[in-house]
This record gives C-alpha cells, structure tokens and sequence, in this order.
C-alpha cells in the first residue's frame, strides 16, 4: 500500500487519532495516553452544534485568497479529499467565542483534520488548555516544539506525491498568551489572559505552507487577512519559488509573535491607575475617620464618648475591607501576567534560536538560501528579539508595580492594626469604666448598710423600753378603772 492509500485508511480511523499517525515520534503507549486523554476531553474541548472552521488558500482575487467556512464534517472532508494538491499555502483557524467555552469544531472534524495533515500528538498539549472549565487550565502554560526531516536518513519522513507532499519539511508548534480587553453587553471594560495555539508545516521541497491556529477570537485571522491584503510578500510569495514562500513564512509568524506584545502597555497603565484609585479611596476614608476622632468633645460625658468610640469603632463601612481585598486581587493578577510574560520570553527564545539553528543546517535546500534568504532571517531575528526585548520592559514594569502594591498594602494593613489598637483602648477604657462604676456601687452599699446598722441598733434600743412604758401607762389606766 503506498502512502497516499495509508493516508486515506489514516482519516478513515480519525476517531483513533492520535494513534493512527503513519509516522509519529511518540511510542505507542505515549499515543494511546493522548488518545485517552483526548476521549475524556471531548466534551470540554468540543462543541459540534456550533462548528465554524476558515480556511484561507489562494486565488486569483484582488487579496490574493479565498476563505471557506465549514459547519459539518462532511463539508470539511469533501474540501480536503479532493482530488488535488494540496495549495501554496492554507491558513486554518480554529475559534471558541471565549476562554472557558469549547471550541467552535467536533471532535470528528478536528481529528480528521489532524489526521489528514499529520499533525503531531503533542500538539494536543497546547489544545488541551482551551475548552470550558470553571477555572483556567494549564496555570498560564506556553510551549514550543519542532522537528524536521531533511536528513536523507530520518525515517519518519512521508512523501505523499498525489498530494505534493515531498517528506522534506520541518514542523514548528508553540503557545504564546496575552492580555485583551472585552467589552461586555453593559459596555464594561475588562482585561483577560487568551492563550493561541499554532501548527505550522514548511514543505523544503515544494515550498507548501500549512498553518493551524486555534485562538478564541478572530483577531489573527483579521490580521493575516489584512497582512495577505497590503503585503504583496503575503499576497503573492507563497506561490512564487522556496525563497520567496519561505520568507512569507517568516513574516505570518511575526504576526502571530507580535500580538503576544501589543496590549501589556495599555494593561499596565490601567492596573497602575486601579491601584491608585483604590489607594486614594482608602486613604480618604481613614483621614474622614481622623478627623471625626479629632473633633470629638473632651467636655462629653463619659458614657456618651465609649457611646461614641462604640459606633465608630463597629461601623465596618468606615474600615477599608473592600479596598484591601482589591489591592490582593490586583496584586494576584500581576502575579500571573508575570508569569505569562516570562514565559512567552522563553518561547520566543526558542522559535528564534530554531530558525537560526536552521539556517546553519548543511542539510538545508540550496534554493530556500537564495536571494534575500539570510538578510530575511537576520530580520526576523531582530524583529523577535525586540518582542522579547519589549517583554523583559513589561517584566521589569510589573515587577515595580508589584513592589509599589505591596508597600500600599502594608500601609493599608497598618490601617487596619491602627484600628485593632483603638478597639484594644476602647475596651481598656470601658473596663475602666466598669471598673470605677463598682467601686462607686460599692461603696454606696457600705454607706447604706452602716446606716442600716445605726437604725437596727436604736430599734433595738428604744423599743423594748417604749414597750413597758406604753404597758405600764395601760396598767395604771386599769388599776385606777378598778
């Protein structure tokens, strides 16, 4: 059986994807783990009722491409089994309408997709952090991997010539993560993390491109689109020559990498300003609550003042709860876009150290390094080393940030402490209150009871003697009667 038959047995199995590869990397019990992984997953990753998958390949139009929407598997497997081969270039594009919901395909369609373009089995690691879940998945993971088959003996190389498909290629897959801000339906703003997968397959013999890219809003793919439009490299380099589809290359990658840097300076000044705001709140609220101590009559009777220190003290309005849990909120999300900064540093590194490392390779094509073929590379890496560049500033930035929020924590903790001492005097001083009220109660008592005693003393006294007086009188009354 030859290739191309292989592969159309290899589509017909999608749904044991990914162990019907032809020629994976993984052992096979690494492919039957994916497999398995995948099968507990389908319900969180995919969402068949709303599939809605574009490809973009070229045509004859003005912009240079054509894109077609696919609902169903079947019009997805119609378009990919027909009888050609494959384009210049495809630009595939995978959406979810946001970052906890599934994506917008089936797990059949994606699987045959996959299938149909041997996309490797660890591409499913960065495919497994979208899909609905309560909480984020994966804690802000970014990656990359890649593999080629120009050395003349790599056994996992597949030539597929009804397709156009020469088995000389190299495959690059990364994950990047950025912030983006979202307008709710009330017109709210806020900002978020989204994650981007992309697959991208370079042929060194045909100059054929692939690229799948799995993202929860259709920002790259209005971006390319607009790209392939203005950029005549886009519009026409895919078709024309190795050196020219490689450079096009290049330059749809600079779009994807781009956009892992284009909001953080607009996030960091907004969280700078949330910060301030809240820090101004707090602290209007403790000088407001000063004031009302200073102001408080020493005249006043004791009772009404513990009366007066009771209700500030229990009023929890005046206390700057809601803006110490904001500051903590805050914080815990500068925190992540930390992470997620540093990490898509490393995975710039990577992608920019695999192209040049590919540029060294004896193996490479003599026609790919024609023409403007090192000065495009050189380019390339400068323009991702100045992402990356741009990145380590946000770090250093939010790193400041993050030392700036933590000495407004400590002042409104000290806040916080200042009124726990209040609540400490205001009991030491109702004690001593209390404490002061006895002694005047008990003292009262010994007053009274040694007045008490005087009186018990002369009824005692004079009782008994006014008693045989008043019995004498009545005696004498009789005797004289008689």
């Amino acid at each position: 059986m030859d290739s191309y038959q292989s592969l159309k047995r290899c589509c017909e199995q999608w749904s044991t994807y990914p162990c019907n590869l032809l020629r994976p990397d993984q052992r096979r019990n690494v492919l039957e783990n994916y497999h398995l992984i995948l099968d507990g997953s389908e319900i969180r990753l995919f969402q068949a009722s709303t599939e809605d998958i574009r490809i973009l390949e070229p045509s004859d139009s003005p912009n240079g491409y054509i894109e077609q929407i696919f609902t169903s598997p079947f019009g997805l497997r119609k378009h990919l089994e027909q009888n050609r081969k494959d384009p210049a270039f495809s630009l595939i594009f995978v959406q979810s309408d946001n970052v906890r919901t599934p994506l917008n395909c089936s797990r059949e369609s994606f699987a045959f997709l996959s299938s149909f373009y041997q996309i490797p089995a660890y591409f499913l690691d960065f495919v497994s952090s979208f899909g609905y879940s309560a909480e984020r998945q994966d804690y802000h993971m970014t990656g990359f991997n890649s593999y080629d088959t120009l050395e003349p003996s790599t056994s996992n190389a597949l030539e597929i010539r009804q397709l156009g498909r020469s088995g000389s290629e190299h495959v690059v897959q990364y994950m990047l993560r950025s912030v983006e801000k979202l307008t709710d339906s009330s017109s709210n703003t806020n900002w978020d993390v989204h994650q981007m997968a992309v697959h991208h397959r370079y042929d060194f013999v045909y100059g054929k491109a692939l690229w799948l890219n799995i993202k929860t809003n259709n920002i790259i793919s209005e971006r390319i689109k607009e790209a392939m439009a203005e950029d005549p490299m886009l519009n026409f380099a895919l078709s024309k020559g190795l050196s020219g589809s490689f450079t096009a290359t290049l330059r749809t990658h600079l779009i994807h990498l781009e956009w892992c840097d284009n909001s953080w300076r607009e996030y960091i000044c907004d969280v700078e300003g949330e910060i301030r705001k809240t820090v101004k709140e707090g602290v209007v609220i403790n000088e407001m609550e000063a004031k009302v101590m200073e102001t408080d009559d020493p005249q006043r009777s004791v009772p009404r003042r513990l009366t007066k220190e009771l209700e500030d003290l229990t009023n929890l309005e005046n206390l700057p709860f809601e803006e110490a849990e904001k500051l903590d909120a805050i914080r815990e999300r500068l925190e992540n876009s930390l992470l997620v900064l540093q990490l898509n540093i490393q995975t710039l590194q990577d992608i920019s150290d695999h192209y040049e490392n590919l540029a060294n390779r004896e193996s490479l094509p003599s026609e790919v390094m024609k023409g403007s073929f090192f000065s495009d590379l050189d380019s390339f890496s400068q323009r991702v080393g100045r992402i990356r560049k741009n990145l380590e500033i946000r770090v250093t930035q939010v790193n400041s940030l993050i030392s700036w929020l933590r000495k407004k924590q400590q002042l409104f903790e000290g806040l916080l402490r200042q009124r726990s001492v209040q609540a400490s005097c205001f009991l030491t001083k109702t004690s001593h209150f209390h404490l002061d009220r006895m002694e005047q109660i008990a003292h009262m008592t010994r007053e009274e009871t040694a007045s008490m005693h005087v009186i018990t003393l002369v009824t005692m006294v004079f009782l008994p003697v006014s008693f045989l007086a008043e019995q004498g009188n009545i005696g004498v009354t009789f005797t004289d009667v008689l």
